[in-house]
């Protein structure tokens, strides 16, 4: 059985895995003085990369442009020069598994944002690179990395993202359906595979939920014909970002926007200008949050199954949870819960073997809900990929006469 798991797995691997290109072109063919590099990667990898210098004296503002799934820096090319012309400083990378970097078992959307990252930590080592002023520019899968790295750094002034898909779940479901996997009897189990492998939940790195975390100026290029990511991607990608801080720009084109850009390069050149440019309050002191802010924001990214529909959770679950303090689990608590209150919770889990399986089906909940989505936040965050909380938690449940366990009162007979 565990031979016949490995050989599934292996092949989900290899149908997923991203057809690798050689380069088509080269800096110097569009007359740009360009350095071939090798940097140094995650793994002890080495990744490809061209870097054209900035035009005249001074520190100037960068661009790490990374290009898609399955292709590679010379598909790129066509913004090197505009952005070269505008005085910015270039740099175009291979992603592992991509071009002439070095390979990897697997890559993925959390991987390009590692090679992202590699390059933007070169660049600000360059002494002919103004390290305040940092932009990326990224392709659909290079774009939610772009995203993904933007809600990671602070020293990332601007985003922009071409082609850029909301959710790497519809990405995935759209693609067990052209490969025709039907999800309930097979799919399921290669999206859960996939997070495994790739060693976070899709919900973490969704670009959906990159956007609610950045805070500089975001620029969303996105073809009104993709037949790939829909164009509503870039309608939900805007909504979910700072408000005066997200532009949306439709050109007439597919996934590949590259010629309908051309006549939309200097839209994006200003955008750029402006954004290294200008100092943006929104970077200088992130707003103050409280705590319904918080569980505002946590249950945008749990699975929060209504009251109604608990019951057959629960059945399901491998794995009941009372996340409230012991106090009030011992006052009364679900049949058959497991306490484990939300501030020792990831300590709990990391400590006990039979809780340690990132497959358990595991349900939370608490007074009212909203230590339960915060606490599924943080099991999402731990590669737990099967996690509900229960909307309107033990109040709501106990209100509604279901069943609980209550200590017995002692008699004095």
């Amino acid at each position: 059985m565990k031979r016949l798991r490995r050989g599934v797995h292996a092949q989900i691997l290899r149908r997923l895995r991203a057809p690798r290109l050689a380069h088509h072109g080269s800096p110097s063919a569009l007359g740009l003085d360009a350095q071939a590099l090798r940097l140094p990667a995650a793994g002890g990898k080495t990744l490809f990369a061209w870097f054209v210098p900035a035009l005249g004296a001074g520190p100037a503002p960068a661009v790490v442009v990374m290009h898609g799934w399955g292709a590679n820096a010379s598909l790129m090319l066509p913004a090197a020069a505009p952005l070269h012309a505008a005085g910015f400083a270039v740099l175009l990378v291979d992603a592992r598994c991509h071009g002439a970097s070095d390979d990897e078992d697997f890559t993925s959307l959390p991987r390009f944002a590692e090679d992202i990252e590699t390059g933007l930590d070169w660049l600000g080592q360059q002494p002919g690179v103004d390290g305040a002023r940092l932009a990326i520019m990224g392709h659909s899968v290079g774009a939610g990395a772009a995203l993904l790295c933007a809600a990671r750094r602070a020293d990332v002034r601007a985003v922009v993202s071409l082609s850029a898909f909301a959710h790497p779940r519809e990405v995935m479901r759209r693609f067990l359906a052209e490969a025709h996997i039907p999800y309930p009897l097979l799919g399921w189990y290669v999206l859960r595979h996939v997070q495994r492998v790739i060693g976070v939940c899709f919900d973490e790195i969704a670009p959906l939920t990159s956007m609610r975390r950045i805070r500089c100026p975001v620029l969303l290029v996105h073809g009104t014909h993709d037949e790939v990511v829909p164009f509503d991607d870039a309608r939900r990608l805007q909504a979910a970002g700072l408000s005066g801080m997200v532009q949306c720009l439709s050109v007439a084109g597919g996934h590949d926007p590259s010629r309908a850009m051309e006549a939309n390069f200097p839209q994006l050149i200003d955008f750029l200008q402006r954004s290294l440019h200008a100092i943006h309050p929104h970077r200088q002191e992130l707003p103050m949050k409280n705590a319904h802010d918080l569980v505002t924001a946590a249950k945008l990214r749990i699975d929060e199954v209504a009251l109604d529909d608990a019951e057959q959770a629960i059945r399901e679950a491998d794995v009941l949870l009372d996340v409230r303090e012991a106090d009030e689990y011992a006052a009364g608590h679900l049949v058959g819960a497991i306490h484990a209150s939300r501030g020792v919770l990831e300590f709990k889990l990391s400590s006990t073997p039979e809780l340690s399986s990132r497959d358990l089906k595991i349900v939370l909940y608490c007074k009212t809900g909203g230590r339960a989505a915060l606490a599924a936040c943080a099991l999402h965050d731990m590669a737990y990929l099967q996690v509900k909380s229960i909307a309107g938690g033990f109040d709501a449940w106990a209100g509604a006469g279901k069943s609980v366990v209550k200590p017995t009162a002692p008699t004095f007979e």
